[in-house]
């Protein structure tokens, strides 16, 4: 049985002129929303994934990722001058369409970094500026003169903060880092949140979860995201355009996923019809809409779900959002549907 999903989305996110976004700037997101189906969750341990599907997509552009784009050459990304730690510059030499996503992790020169928010680079676009943060509060030599991707991706939380970008969001990260190391015993002398990957003991944790659960974009060719819970509650959504970007980015956010889980002691699952009632919340934010980095916009939200929608060509390439642990947030969602239900496919 399907039951319609109707979630007007009208957003918007950025620390500079948000300029609030009205009923003409909601059609992109209202109807990639409309297209969704919820399906059937799969476990394990204490994690589960809830896969999106699409019953329509309108973009069909095989976007290169960031990975693909540094392993063929085509990309370069440099540290700012001058002691810039919050930007760095990105260039892009080929003629390709090259998408980073918000909490991709950049390895090497003076600091490993997280990336801000999500960044689409048209062809042969050069030193374009993009906002990170540092992960790796201890180093400042240079063990490189390009920054390089070691295919990880911030947790929940951190990828929540850096997307978010509010004025303490640095300091909040080198506590969340310091906090995730200690949380799994791990040692790094520049409190790095690349060490908790590189560590065995936590490595093979990781592994179990890779193993069970890569299979999830072969669920149906139409997966196109999921809806992520830690311990029985909802913590992040990554829905994308297509199904190939989100195959391609699938391994990240399952790495990521299972990061998040780990150190976690909650029991308790998550139902299809929660994971449905999370979307439909959505709709219940103030939305604004800014341009994007380089290409296309944000549309964005921080009160009730921090949310983010890189929107290109008047269609969604990618929405990420957030729980933000409010207690009344799930109370608001179960009595604020207003007719307007996800679909959930049987």
């Amino acid at each position: 049985m399907r039951k319609v999903l109707g979630i007007l989305l009208i957003m918007c996110v950025s620390v500079f002129q948000a300029m609030p976004v009205f009923s003409q700037a909601a059609y992109e997101v209202s109807n990639f929303i409309e297209t969704l189906e919820v399906g059937s969750p799969v476990n394990y341990q204490n994690l589960t994934i809830i896969p999106v599907y699409a019953t329509r997509v309108y973009d069909n552009t095989n976007y290169t990722t960031l990975d693909e784009a540094l392993n063929r050459g085509w990309l370069t990304i440099s540290e700012m001058g001058g002691g810039n730690v919050n930007e760095v510059m990105i260039s892009n030499h080929s003629g390709r369409y090259i998408y980073i996503m918000g909490g991709e992790i950049l390895t090497g020169c003076r600091q490993d970094r997280i990336v801000s928010k999500d960044v689409l680079i048209g062809p042969r676009r050069y030193n374009v500026r993009v906002p990170v943060y540092c992960v790796e509060e201890g180093r400042w030599t240079a063990e490189s003169d390009r920054f390089y991707s070691k295919n990880n991706l911030g947790t929940h939380r951190l990828r929540a903060v850096a997307q978010k970008a509010e004025y303490n969001a640095q300091s909040s990260i080198w506590d969340s880092v310091r906090g995730f190391n200690s949380s799994l015993s791990v040692r790094s002398h520049t409190q790095a949140y690349q060490d908790a990957y590189e560590d065995r003991g936590v490595r093979s944790r990781v592994v179990a979860y890779e193993e069970k659960l890569q299979y999830v974009p072969g669920l149906n060719r139409d997966t196109v995201g999921v809806v992520v819970a830690v311990g029985g509650e909802i913590v992040s959504a990554d829905i994308f355009a297509n199904p190939q970007i989100f195959k391609k980015l699938w391994p990240k956010i399952l790495r990521s996923s299972a990061f998040s889980t780990i150190n976690c002691t909650r029991g308790g699952y998550v139902s299809q019809r929660q994971a449905a009632d999370f979307l439909s919340g959505l709709r219940h934010n103030n939305y604004y809409r800014v341009r994007a980095i380089d290409l296309g916009d944000e549309l964005s939200a921080s009160t009730g779900a921090n949310v983010n929608a890189l929107v290109y060509r008047n269609s969604v390439l990618h929405l990420a959002a957030f729980n933000d642990y409010s207690p009344y947030y799930g109370q608001r969602q179960r009595d604020n549907h207003n007719g307007r239900i996800p679909v959930i496919r049987r």
